[in-house]
């Protein structure tokens, strides 16, 4: 019965023309491969190389024919390893997800990951952070099958699955002469003041070019107020340092606790919306439609 490593070892050979080249092709002593081709003559019956002393080993007419199949078997082995890597590559689904950078989101995935490979064994997240507008570039280009962050404007090849919506408030220190209109006193659940009573409050707003900066400016746009800007912060939690240590005002979404400060709601509204996106001219695969489920079912307490 000859074995796969013996087609290798024989192959090597015929391939080289020499037992010390195949011998360091095969990483082998030249004796193992010397004795590897007298045992291999003797079970065939038949002597498969010439060995001529200037130029080597060649094949002989049996040689030739032990060759071919052994090639043959070769080729059937090497197909049938790359067919087997490609089904535990399919078997290992991965779902690229782009998510805006947020700590919430991607601990939202890492709690959704057990039930997803409950259903679907092998299913990993490939979570990439990065900007709003690179996801929607992502996933137009069919390099995401996921987008979750928030989002204002909407590309007309994706769906929007909005998870939570939450209203921006003018947020000041409690000791501030607007604080008295917060909606968290008593009474005050229903009362809402234009932004224009700001008036040359300087403000901290946050960095140019994130979502809620274009939710900002929009409403600005509409309402017909512009801010005085003293102080631009990156990440969201960083307004609380201006507004209680530097007695700025800002604007915050209302899922977004930060205590010791005055919340007003604002006349008109302002809205921030944060959710699931993905293209509506592919056909979902099943653990991400799976994972889309287990996002919209996550307690919205505990989003961006």
């Amino acid at each position: 019965m000859v074995h796969l490593r013996e087609i290798t070892y024989f192959l090597a050979i015929a391939e080289e023309g020499s037992l010390s080249k195949a011998a360091g092709r095969l990483f082998i002593t030249q004796p193992t491969l010397s004795h590897f081709l007298s045992k291999l003559e003797e079970d065939v019956g038949i002597q498969l190389f010439h060995r001529r002393n200037n130029r080597g080993l060649e094949l002989t007419e049996a040689g030739q024919i032990y060759y071919n199949g052994a090639k043959k078997v070769s080729a059937i082995w090497k197909a049938s390893q790359r067919d087997l890597e490609n089904c535990k590559e399919a078997a290992a689904h991965y779902i690229r997800c782009g998510t805006g950078g947020a700590d919430q989101i991607t601990h939202k995935l890492v709690r959704c990951l057990p039930a997803l490979q409950a259903r679907y064994p092998g299913t990993e997240i490939r979570s990439i952070s990065t900007t709003p507008a690179e996801i929607h570039r992502q996933l137009l280009a069919g390099e995401l099958d996921l987008g979750y962050s928030a989002y204002q404007e909407q590309a007309p090849l994706l769906t929007y699955l909005p998870l939570i919506t939450s209203e921006v408030d003018l947020v000041l220190p409690k000791g501030h002469p607007l604080a008295g209109y917060s909606f968290q006193i008593p009474g005050n659940e229903e009362l809402r003041i234009p932004l224009s009573m700001a008036g040359q409050q300087p403000f901290a707003l946050i960095v140019e070019g994130s979502v809620l900066r274009q939710v900002e400016d929009a409403y600005f746009d509409a309402v017909g107020f512009h801010p005085s800007v003293l102080a631009v912060y990156t990440f969201p939690p960083a307004i609380k340092e201006y507004l209680l240590h530097s007695g700025l005002a800002g604007l915050c979404p209302r899922h977004q606790h930060f205590d010791g400060m005055a919340r007003i709601a604002l006349s008109p509204p302002m809205y921030y919306t944060c959710g699931l996106y993905y293209r509506n001219d592919i056909k979902l695969k099943s653990p991400v439609k799976y994972l889309i489920t287990l996002l919209q079912e996550y307690p919205v307490d505990y989003d961006l």
